[in-house]
This record gives C-alpha cells, sequence and structure tokens, in this order.
C-alpha cells in the first residue's frame, strides 16, 4: 500500500503488469486517469485485463 501526495498540475505514470490488479482511494482533490475526471471520494479500480499504463494528472484541488 502506498500513499501519494500531488500538487495541482502534478503528473504519475506507472506501468502494471498484466498479473497485478489496482486500485486507489482519492481523498482531497479532482484527478483525471487515462483520459477520465475521477471526482473525490471515489474508488477507482482497474480490472486484471493485460498490461495497463496508469496515467494522472491532478487539476483541481479541494481542502
Amino acid at each position: 500500500m502506498s500513499t501519494i501526495y500531488m500538487e495541482k498540475g502534478g503528473k504519475f505514470e506507472k506501468e502494471i503488469a498484466a498479473e497485478e490488479n489496482i486500485f486507489f482511494y482519492i481523498v482531497r482533490g479532482e484527478l483525471n486517469v487515462n483520459g477520465s475526471e475521477v471526482m473525490f471520494r471515489n474508488l477507482v479500480e482497474f480490472e486484471n485485463s493485460g498490461e495497463k499504463k496508469l496515467k494522472w494528472k491532478r487539476w483541481k484541488m479541494r481542502f
């Protein structure tokens, strides 16, 4: 388990192996994850369906 803190405009990329699953919960702010906007207090889960490239950008801060 990891905690990632991002400033507004911050970017993050990670390759996820085909046999791995990933999910994350957005505590504050809003993200653009692989082209989809995700609001705070949402859980994002990726299926175990082949190699994935996770890209997100923080575009709005919420305090």
